[in-house]
């Protein structure tokens, strides 16, 4: 079973340039593997598990897979390089979009695709 987290209880946005230069967000999550698929974890050869980060887009796709945790990472730090507080103006957009955390319908279809993608190894889940 996997348990997934919002990184600190928030969407974190991250912008990933596509070919047009255009930027995508998303959310990061943090996901630990429980139970059975805990124990087999350490079986893998993910150095990182039974911890999975995943960046996926606001469209459901996964942007940077499990695999990739040192892109999410270092992405992760280009956005909070130079702040010391978390980001007002996301942090509000989170909570307009989702209204203050009561409807987080797309939030989970986001956390879907991000165990669907370390669970089956796919690369998008819609």
């Amino acid at each position: 079973m996997l348990r997934g987290r919002l990184y600190r209880g928030r969407g974190k946005e991250l912008p990933q340039r596509t070919q047009k230069g255009r930027g995508r967000t998303g959310i990061v999550f943090c996901l630990r593997a429980e139970g059975a698929g805990g124990a087999k974890g350490g079986a893998s050869d993910y150095p990182l598990a039974p911890t999975y980060l995943v960046h996926v887009g606001d469209d459901g796709a996964v942007l940077l897979p499990y695999p990739q945790a040192k892109r999410i990472m270092d992405r992760l730090k280009r956005v909070a390089l130079g702040r010391e507080l978390p980001d007002d103006g996301a942090c509000a957009r989170f909570d307009r979009q989702t209204r203050q955390g009561e409807d987080m319908r797309h939030a989970q279809k986001l956390l879907a695709a991000a165990i669907a993608s370390v669970a089956y190894g796919t690369a998008s889940f819609k």
